[in-house]
């Protein structure tokens, strides 16, 4: 502002680089975070206007279990899923690239009940084909579910589990649960990254890192570990 005013003939800040925002690691749900997750889900929601705990319960397999953004389970269409011996989600990410997610038996099955029950909810006039482009995933009106509306679910899972709500988009922890078990389970950066949809490999290294987190604390809790800090 005073070099445009003409009060500094050159910008002193040039000369200051800007300081770096600290790195912090995306958190995950544990196994019995998610358990308790699952559990929650699976009961009818007693505050809620419609409870509808099948569909609840294959939106959380399915996060968990694809690792898709909030944006990208919300933008589905029935046309995006594919049946028989192996089932595929077709799934739009960010900057008009789709990918394509292998489902695995839980995820399909999940899925197919949700379908299942939504059909009986929003029953087809007789000789009437399924609009290929209808949403997968509705509300309890049968429109489009949207991403709002999906924030507010997984807060009152967690709320329902007694599991803390984590820093930063709850629905994005069920992504860091779903990168950082195939990790753990040893699958390669490289599938890491084609499965999330990663433009960069450095996005995907992050969750390396958490790994190595969990790895240290894991060594720090051995036998010996204790064994060696008594006197």
């Amino acid at each position: 502002w005073l070099v445009e005013r003409g009060d500094l003939v050159s910008d002193p800040m040039l000369g200051i680089s800007r300081p770096r925002k600290p790195e912090t690691l995306p958190v995950a749900f544990t196994d019995d975070q998610l358990a308790a997750i699952l559990r929650a889900v699976s009961t009818p929601d007693q505050d809620a206007r419609t409870p509808w705990p099948i569909r609840d319960r294959a939106l959380v397999i399915t996060l968990a279990g694809t690792g898709v953004r909030a944006t990208e389970l919300c933008a589905m269409d029935c046309s995006d899923l594919t049946g028989g011996a192996d089932p595929l989600i077709r799934v739009h990410g960010k900057g008009g690239k789709t990918r394509v997610v292998p489902l695995t038996p839980e995820v399909s099955r999940a899925m197919q009940e949700y379908l299942i029950d939504r059909a009986q909810r929003f029953p087809v006039p007789p000789d009437t084909a399924i609009d290929p482009v209808a949403p997968l995933w509705v509300n309890y009106r049968g429109q489009r579910l949207s991403r709002g509306a999906l924030k507010q679910y997984v807060y009152r899972w967690l709320l329902r589990a007694g599991v803390p709500r984590p820093d930063g988009e709850a629905v994005h922890a069920f992504r860091h649960t779903f990168a950082t078990g195939l990790i753990a389970n040893g699958t390669d950066i490289a599938t890491v990254r084609q499965l999330l949809g990663h433009s960069s490999i450095a996005s995907t290294q992050i969750y390396l890192r958490m790994t190595g987190a969990d790895l240290a604390s894991a060594v720090r809790a051995a036998p010996i570990a204790t064994l060696a800090r008594e006197p």
